[in-house]
């Protein structure tokens, strides 16, 4: 009986109802939890995936979608209930979906956009009212297999919480996705900097909630600030003091889109170096490189050391070599994320084309080349 009852629930979410309680969404209580933007072999495979991780129940009827050509989409006409935990399937054409995912049940919207497949902007609206948006890129996965996120409450917007499907069947509609995993870890500094005499600006690796951003749960010298202010995207706070004093930032309450609370974290504050605080250290110009040994090559880098006494911020450092006969320059980025180097610190910044900046240091070919040293994620740059 209990195995009935499930299937006639996950039945009810795209079936149509005389009546329907007329909830009505707050952002993110439905999200978009599965797109399937490149299929392998025939784009009319192509769907969206929701998943309402609300309690209440929600009437299809009327919400609406759009992409990138802000066109905006009936999902379907009728009074269609969506149920607390139910997932509900958008998709192109009603005659190889079914083919395709026998099991799975889908909605045939009236007319369908294009998902791109380089990146895409997918909008899921009731009325007017922006309910969830995901910016894709190809970059996050999905080629030939559906992109899936890994946890519906956490960020839209993380290429973190997006992943290709690891099904058998490229794809999982309708039912919990393969790269599932719940958030359990709270929200991680990645650099704290000063700004300006009096602001300090603290980069997350997630999107925070904006309720639990409050000059409170920030302390620089155990100094609280006037105010803190969240970013648009919510990865990074702008703390305003009177005086922004060199110092340990202690940080509390903070949390992520999951709930997940900062009980206490202590970062170094970071600042721009001044001359002769960060210092060319070593160079490899002429690296060894033989393709018939098995020693790994080796590859140009040179290398800084912090003399000061103080964190130094990387992030806005570029290297320039002397102009040639015309004036010109190569003029290269230090460092392409939030960096910084601690007092007595070292960095090594390689070139390596192709290299993933978000994977470990340990798998560069630097790295490799010179196994004996190690690398860690913070002192190498690409």
């Amino acid at each position: 009986m209990k195995r009935f009852i499930f299937l006639l629930l996950g039945l009810a979410c795209i079936l149509p109802v005389k009546s329907v309680a007329q909830a009505v969404p707050l952002p993110l209580e439905v999200v978009i939890n599965e797109i399937h933007y490149n299929p392998l072999g025939s784009d009319d495979l192509e769907f969206l995936e929701l998943y309402n991780v609300s309690n209440k129940t929600f009437d299809l009827k009327d919400f609406r979608f759009k992409d990138d050509t802000a066109t905006i989409r009936t999902i379907i006409g009728t009074s269609t209930l969506l149920l607390p935990g139910a997932y509900v399937v958008l998709a192109k054409d009603g005659t190889l979906f079914p083919t395709a995912y026998p099991t799975a049940k889908a909605i045939i919207p009236p007319s369908w956009p294009a998902l791109n497949n380089d990146s895409e902007v997918v909008t899921l609206l009731y009325g007017n009212t922006t309910i969830d948006q995901v910016s894709y890129r190809s970059s996050w996965g999905g080629t030939d297999v559906s992109l899936e996120r890994v946890d519906p409450n956490s960020a839209s917007n993380n290429a973190a919480n997006w992943g290709s499907c690891t099904d058998p069947a490229k794809a999982t509609p309708g039912k919990q996705n393969s790269i599932y995993k719940p958030d359990v870890e709270p929200p991680k500094v990645l650099i704290a900097r000063q700004t300006t005499n009096t602001t300090v600006q603290v980069v997350f690796n997630e999107p925070l909630l904006a309720t639990s951003v409050q000059p409170t749960g920030f302390r620089l010298g155990g100094v609280a600030p006037n105010a803190a202010a969240l970013s648009t995207d919510g990865l990074s706070v702008i703390l305003t003091f009177t005086n922004v004093t060199t110092g340990m930032l202690t940080i509390t309450g903070v949390q992520d889109l999951a709930k997940n609370a900062v009980s206490t974290l202590q970062v170094v504050l970071a600042r721009f170096p001044q001359p002769g605080e960060l210092l060319i250290n070593e160079i490899m110009f002429d690296p060894l490189a033989d393709t018939k040994d098995s020693i790994p090559d080796q590859t140009e880098y040179f290398e800084l050391v912090n003399i000061s006494t103080a964190a130094l911020d990387i992030t806005n450092l570029f290297w320039t070599n002397a102009p040639d006969e015309n004036g010109k320059a190569d003029t290269i980025r230090v460092s392409v994320g939030n960096r910084s180097v601690a007092p007595g610190g070292y960095v090594a910044i390689s070139s390596e084309p192709g290299f993933n900046a978000a994977a470990p240091a340990s798998t560069s070919k630097l790295a490799k080349a010179f196994g004996g040293i190690l690398f860690d994620d913070p002192s190498i740059t690409f």
